[in-house]
């Protein structure tokens, strides 16, 4: 075999690994799969529907959760994303499936990328370094509970790829904006946070570990562009999540706890169990401990978290555990021998590292949720509503791979036989550490969504010419397309993990029935863009608008012109930079060869 061809061929394993444990750990209970997917299969299917009845066109509203709520509105809307996309031709679950298999190997490239084209690491380096970033026990985890609007994760390789890379400020810069508006689109907020918090660590870090491989000024550019043409890309969905949302607060009590070094302690001792205590304790729990404490029970203990474990777990591999160890030690040793020898060149850095320990500082107090620099910010808008903290541990996993990186070259440096071997060693235990995850109870992520009812509704909704809300009743989402009816009680955490903020006037029964003023159907649109924001019914009097919108198409809302030209603005950039795309395409790969 040919260099080249086991250059392929290692590349390529390293990612169908991976990809395999995440698609067969996800299924392992199949057709039981996590319990948030009762969450978002549903809506797929309802934009199906939509889609059935209206051709391919915005679903502000749908008539089958709640007795009537908004939809583009709402941030975790599925219409714009990947699997939604593709469920146009398979069922949800494969259209899923395939989209997890695509972004995770996206992410692996793009991470292989960055750590060959801009650090100029060698390949055997950034296969390693892919391997260690796509197998982590958060993307697993979220995944598997059913959380896919976590699904864009892996993409933040492909945002720090466009932002270091040396190529055009404006073609990466507008390139960056669609990825960051993507994520956005498909409901991906929690991931726009961790980008955002790696984000402030990666530049100081990359800066001084690797200060000759980047362009800090086109860097900086690139960032700034990108978010501009995220910002006019996603401005329509802006305005109109905001114009829900922000009528139904999340307001939640926070302790003003003293700041005490040893509570800082327990909170440090916690966050760096996350990242360890999956590879150090499934043996032991599995094995060792009585049959009523799980791992999670352990993490949870030591985490000092109430948490469930998929909020926990940001596990990474036994390898790159050893590596982590061997680069901070050696950052350490640097910064003590430029110390002695050398002390006016850390002067010189003394701005980078400061705002790096800011940075590591900040975000680590965000996702422990205790801390001076914590309650600073925490009331401040989009921060007040997060509830689950743990989760933002994930910031912190590209910039722990940087770290790693030099430890890993150092090792596999030279090209004699012995290296040949350590690089064999390395690669198959991180590709084997990833199994560990099956020793994990599959029971932990609550695996209670039925993918036969699924498949049932779905071919329900494909199959009908007509379909029809007739009534509201007390019923899971996924059979109120079989049924006809809509959930009285929706599975929605915008008004409160227990519908604390819900405050719907329907009752069970047919969606004609009248207290004679009003119809026994919410009116969404009083929740987006009235001015009192309530939860208004139809009136007897907009009877056939509400026929219209119970059968599944969308009546003449009368959206407010600011929408619509936020819209008009989104869809005209996306065109404009789809346009200079191929503009820039043909002129280098035709025109300038002539």
């Amino acid at each position: 075999m040919s260099k080249q061809a086991k250059h392929i061929t290692l590349f390529i394993i390293g990612v169908f690994i991976p990809v395999s444990v995440i698609l067969i750990y996800i299924n392992g209970d199949y057709p039981f799969v996590g319990h948030d997917y009762s969450y978002f299969i549903p809506r797929m299917i309802d934009i199906i529907a939509h889609y059935k009845h209206n051709g391919l066109s915005i679903q502000w509203f749908t008539p089958t959760f709640g007795g009537g709520l908004p939809a583009f509105s709402n941030p975790q809307h599925t219409q714009f994303f990947i699997p939604q996309i593709i469920s146009l031709v398979v069922n949800p679950w494969l259209a899923i499936l395939f989209s997890i298999a695509i972004i995770t190997v996206v992410g692996y490239y793009f991470c292989y990328k960055f750590i060959t084209n801009i650090l100029n690491f060698d390949w055997k380096i950034a296969i390693i370094g892919s391997i260690f970033f796509i197998s982590n026990g958060f993307y697993l985890q979220h995944l598997a509970a059913g959380h896919l609007t976590f699904l864009p994760f892996p993409l933040i390789t492909l945002a720090f790829y466009l932002i270091f890379s040396k190529k055009t400020v404006w073609l990466n810069g507008m390139s960056l904006g669609i990825v960051l508006a993507g994520m956005l689109f498909s409901g991906g907020v929690h991931i726009l946070i961790t980008f955002a918090l790696a984000y402030i660590m990666i530049f100081p870090l990359i800066i001084l570990m690797y200060p000759s491989k980047i362009n800090l000024k086109n860097s900086i550019y690139i960032s700034v562009i990108g978010l501009i043409t995220s910002l006019l890309l996603s401005s329509g969905k802006l305005f109109a999540v905001n114009s829900f949302v922000s009528h139904f607060p999340r307001d939640y009590f926070y302790f003003n706890l003293p700041y005490k070094i040893d509570s800082y302690l327990v909170a440090f001792i916690g966050f760096i169990f996350q990242f360890i205590g999956v590879p150090l304790f499934v043996f032991p729990s599995r094995y060792l401990t009585p049959e009523n404490i799980s791992i999670s029970d352990i993490l949870r203990t030591i985490v000092n978290r109430n948490h469930s474990f998929w909020e926990l777990d940001v596990s990474i591999t036994f390898p790159q555990i050893a590596f982590l160890y061997l680069g901070i030690r050696g950052i350490f040793l640097k910064v003590i021998n430029t110390i002695k020898n050398d002390v006016n060149k850390l002067v010189r850095k003394t701005v980078l590292i400061v705002f790096l320990l800011i940075s590591v500082w900040f975000s680590f107090e965000f996702t422990v949720g205790y801390g001076i620099l914590f309650n600073i910010t925490r009331k401040l808008p989009i921060i007040n509503a997060i509830t689950v903290r743990p989760r933002y541990a994930a910031a912190f996993l590209f910039p722990l791979l940087i770290i790693c990186l030099k430890p890993v070259n150092k090792c596999l440096y030279n090209k004699s036989i012995l290296t040949k071997r350590r690089f064999g060693f390395i690669y198959l235990i991180t590709l084997c550490s990833f199994f560990l995850n099956f020793l994990i109870p599959y029971k932990l992520q609550e695996r209670t969504f039925n993918l036969n009812l699924a498949m049932d509704s779905y071919y329900h909704v494909k199959n009908n010419e007509k379909l029809q809300i007739t009534k509201i009743g007390k019923i899971e989402e996924i059979k109120t397309f079989t049924e006809g009816a809509s959930s009285l009680l929706p599975y929605e955490a915008i008004f409160g993990y227990g519908l604390e903020t819900f405050a719907a006037e329907t009752i069970e029964g047919p969606i004609t029935l009248t207290d004679g003023e009003f119809l026994n159907m919410t009116n969404p649109y009083s929740l987006v863009y009235s001015e009192d924001h309530s939860f208004k019914r139809f009136t007897k009097d907009q009877y056939q608008m509400m026929n219209i919108f119970s059968s599944y198409k969308q009546p003449d809302w009368n959206i407010p012109n600011t929408q619509i030209v936020l819209n008009y603005i989104g869809w005209i950039t996306l065109i404009s930079i789809i346009a200079y795309l191929t503009y820039n395409f043909v002129h280098k790969k035709f025109i300038a060869k002539v």
